[in-house]
């Protein structure tokens, strides 16, 4: 079954959209869309299919599966279960403001919301769409990578205990954390945070939304790092520069 006969012969695609199909996916990817669109649907092989299903699947291909039922409750719940207990941290964290924070509270949100306001408009640029024979599979992934970011922060929520706070905030004697996920990552939390959000962009499945999140998480991240490490070293001294000694920052044995 060729391209040409799927676009121009089937009712899968209603007339007004078929030139502009033709131009945007090639002949792998039309006929994977095809198939995909249609068994999503609970299509198998009944030909012509119904208008319904005809302008279900072309809004389908346009738009990003968060915004499509039923991808989107599942996208949804996701989001609000993972920022929910975000925003109680991050409401601590302001009203505390200290001066060894040296803003990167301040930074995280600045340049996590600039990420976010641009890579939700990007998912509906074309040109960096993810291949369409593998939107839901990549969408699933997505939320997956969501979902991990947000687990992992949780589980240092746990071991941290008060010693967690949205801003860096140091005590003289405050114990340094070496098991759990601490055991081989110095910020495992900050790891959950760029999953977070890269998983986010991930879903929405542009390859723009997705290396805007990272690179921002990436980039406000290092500064909280960097920031956090200083003022740790500064109030506790050796058994945290033992702790660093031994341990990689973000990502086990590489970095």
């Amino acid at each position: 079954m060729g391209t040409d006969w799927i676009v121009s012969n089937s009712a899968f695609i209603r007339p007004a959209n078929r030139e502009l199909l033709r131009t945007r996916f090639g002949h792998s990817s039309m006929i994977a869309l095809s198939t995909n669109l249609l068994q999503h649907q609970g299509v198998r092989s009944t030909w012509p299919c119904s208008r319904t299903q005809s302008r279900y699947a072309a809004e389908r291909i346009m738009t990003p599966l968060p915004f499509v039922w039923p991808y989107a409750v599942a996208f949804w719940i996701a989001d609000v279960w993972a920022f929910w207990p975000e925003f109680g941290i991050v409401r601590r964290a302001r009203r505390s403001n200290t001066a060894t924070d040296s803003k990167s509270t301040q930074v995280i949100l600045l340049g996590t919301s600039v990420a976010y306001i641009g890579a939700f408009p990007l998912a509906w640029l074309h040109g960096f769409r993810i291949s369409a024979a593998h939107q839901v599979e990549v969408f699933w992934f997505g939320v997956a990578l969501l979902l991990s970011g947000s687990l992992l922060r949780r589980h240092c929520w746990r071991l941290l205990g008060e010693s967690f706070t949205g801003d860096v905030r140091v005590r003289p004697d405050q114990v340094v954390v070496s098991r759990g996920a601490y055991a081989v990552l110095r910020h495992p939390s900050y790891t959950g945070g760029i999953l977070l959000n890269t998983g986010i962009g991930v879903a929405l499945g542009n390859w723009a939304s997705a290396a805007l999140l990272a690179v921002a998480s990436i980039v406000v991240y290092g500064y909280r790092l960097v920031v956090e490490e200083r003022a740790l070293l500064a109030a506790i001294g050796a058994p945290y520069q033992e702790f660093m000694n031994t341990r990689k920052r973000l990502i086990p044995f590489i970095y």
